[in-house]
């Protein structure tokens, strides 16, 4: 199973055994607007999630959220408008 502790480690292997360098994996060359914009997105994303892990924010309510969301297929400003236990 692959989860949060083993996940950086399955990464490095398959870039390594893949010949993947990080630099290629992190920059963009968009064709068009429409990718532009999508490269954009991935990168304040990219961003926003490193800020969050450098600042120690993630808590377990939010990943309980992040997982609902998911399974469940719903938004997750929904999901937290739901009762909570």
């Amino acid at each position: 199973m692959i989860d949060e502790g083993n996940f950086e480690k399955l990464q490095e292997v398959l870039r390594k055994i893949f010949c993947l360098q990080q630099s290629a994996q992190d920059s963009f060359n968009p064709v068009n607007d429409a990718a532009k914009k999508i490269a954009d997105k991935i990168m304040a994303g990219r961003k926003k999630v490193a800020e969050q892990k450098a600042a120690g924010n993630s808590s377990i309510f939010t990943r309980y959220l992040s997982v609902l969301s998911v399974g469940l297929s719903l938004p997750i400003t929904e999901i937290t408008n739901f009762t909570q236990y």
